[in-house]
């Protein structure tokens, strides 16, 4: 067995967007450094695949969905939790005279992510060339931690598409930095004590990220140091940055926990290193098909959700009529049905047809959107379920948008000048098959929600320009609220029971729901 080795600097090197597209174009630096590293092409970004959600797992040791920051509330967080304290300050806790740097292109990462109270030197620059000519005056001072962030391989896939000619340059340009950080490590003598790391965030697909697709989720990790040998590293996430950071210095790495720390050693990187790494398989989730209740019935919806609160149920019970009466639809192409729903038969929507329901509703009020989601893995873009909105262009325009991607949900709001995407992974625990969704904006407590198979998954603040009447479009399932879009993507979803309801469910409502179901 190898001999445990602890270093006294790392350095961690993160560069935004460039995903695994290093295998795509010249990179002599990073060629050279892990030569005799341990990497990975196929490391795994975490799921959705933005920016916020990674570098706050990554520094957090978390999952997006328990440390709950994107990329709009990470600008505004003031980070003090003692639950997930920050991999600086938990380094500083074990190493109290431990020196710190944080230079970052991207400044959300320095305001929302470390505790203001550490004394960590922090430092961004929008430009990556002269980002790196500070980091490499701030290595002569030789720190403990060095934490560096890249950023314009990201606003390439932006601006000129992920796996572009342009996009690659930079990938090439952002190693030629990466390398001027490694000499001015060789030139400050501590190369030799240093764990020298490089690790992306995410890819990207065409222009933008967010889903789980190949070029989105795969990302590059590179580490080399005294020790380290030539090998390929095995399951690497991005959350395990946070781990792999603290084994290197000595540090205690808190007990794995799915809904907390869970942050982890993968093996491959550290020749000594046998821990167990704990992968959570998925199974399909297929509940039996049950008949549907007559709505007014005694085991019918409406016997546990009153009608009053009920704007729109649709069972696709070979039919796409609003149950309740209040609404109309017109049907656009073809709504197909199958059997083998959740209650009755499915609707199959998307490019095929869709549906529009012009009197429905949202208003400036609180309401909660159901659904039963067929999950499909194979999914490449992003169709639209249900909206009041447009879901290409201008995405900002007022209105609500429920997306399908094939490992999570989106829901976006949009308020006219502004709009978030309120992204929720489906439970790890399913692979395929269906999940019912319950999506809960509660403009009273100012909070969006997400609930599968009734349990709480997902939370988060709803800003104060949200807090408005959210109807622009014609209310549509099936495609985006122009009526368009599922259809240049060419993207068909299945779903059943879709019922969209007044006012923010609480518990009490959603256990109605649930034994409704008899879940």
């Amino acid at each position: 067995m190898s001999e445990r080795v602890i270093y006294k600097h790392v350095a961690v090197i993160g560069i935004d967007g460039i995903g695994n597209f290093n295998t795509k174009t010249f990179t002599p630096n990073f060629d050279k450094i892990f030569e005799n590293g341990a990497v990975t092409n196929y490391g795994l970004s975490m799921d959705p695949t933005i920016s916020a959600e990674n570098w706050g797992a990554m520094l957090l040791g978390a999952e997006p969905i328990v440390h709950g920051l994107t990329n709009n509330s990470l600008r505004n967080h003031d980070h003090k939790s003692e639950i997930l304290p920050s991999l600086f300050k938990r380094i500083k806790n074990a190493v109290p005279d431990a020196t710190f740097v944080s230079y970052c292109n991207w400044n959300p990462i320095n305001i929302g992510l470390i505790e203001k109270d550490l004394d960590v030197d922090k430092y961004t620059n929008e430009n990556d060339r002269e980002l790196t000519d500070k980091v490499i005056e701030r290595i002569k001072d030789k720190p403990t931690f060095l934490f560096v962030h890249f950023d314009e391989g990201d606003g390439a896939g932006h601006r000129y598409g992920y796996g572009s000619k342009e996009h690659l340059k930079t990938v090439t340009y952002e190693d030629e930095q990466t390398g001027r950080i490694f000499k001015a490590y060789e030139d400050a003598g501590i190369i030799d004590d240093t764990l020298f790391i490089v690790i992306s965030d995410h890819g990207g697909f065409e222009r933008s990220h967010g889903g789980y697709s190949d070029t989105e989720k795969y990302i590059f990790f590179g580490a080399r140091g005294k020790g380290i040998e030539k090998s390929q590293v095995q399951n690497m996430r991005t959350v395990d940055l946070y781990a792999i950071v603290l084994y290197a210095f000595g540090i205690e790495v808190p007990e794995y926990n799915l809904k907390g720390f869970c942050s982890q050693v993968p093996l491959g990187i550290f020749p000594e290193y046998k821990g167990e790494y704990v992968k959570i398989e998925g199974k399909p989730y297929i509940p039996e098909t049950k008949p549907t209740p007559d709505y007014r019935s005694e085991k019918g919806l409406s016997s546990f959700i009153p009608e009053r609160k009920t704007k729109l149920a649709l069972f696709f019970d070979n039919d796409f009529n609003d149950i309740t009466g209040k609404h109309s639809p017109v049907q656009h192409g073809t709504v197909k049905f199958y059997s083998e729903g959740v209650r009755g038969a499915r609707g199959e929507l998307g490019n095929n047809g869709h549906l529009v329901y012009d009197t429905v509703k949202l208003g400036s009020e609180s309401f909660t959107i159901a659904l039963w989601i067929k999950i499909d893995r194979k999914l490449i873009d992003e169709p639209a379920i249900i909206a009041n909105k447009n879901w290409s262009g201008r995405r900002c325009t007022k209105g609500v948008l429920l997306a399908l991607r094939c490992s999570n949900t989106a829901l976006n709001i949009g308020c006219g000048d502004d709009d978030f995407d309120f992204v929720t992974p489906f439970p790890p625990e399913i692979s395929t098959g269906w999940v019912h969704g319950l999506f809960v904006v509660d403009k009273e407590n100012r909070k969006v929600q997400t609930y599968y198979n009734f349990n709480l998954c997902h939370e988060t603040e709803l800003e104060p320009q949200y807090l408005v009447e959210l109807d622009n479009l014609p209310f549509t399932v099936g495609n985006d609220g122009l009526g368009t879009y599922n259809n240049e993507i060419e993207q068909i979803f299945n779903i059943d029971d879709l019922f969209i309801f007044d006012g923010a469910f609480g518990e009490d409502e959603i256990e109605q729901l649930k034994k409704y179901y008899n879940m």
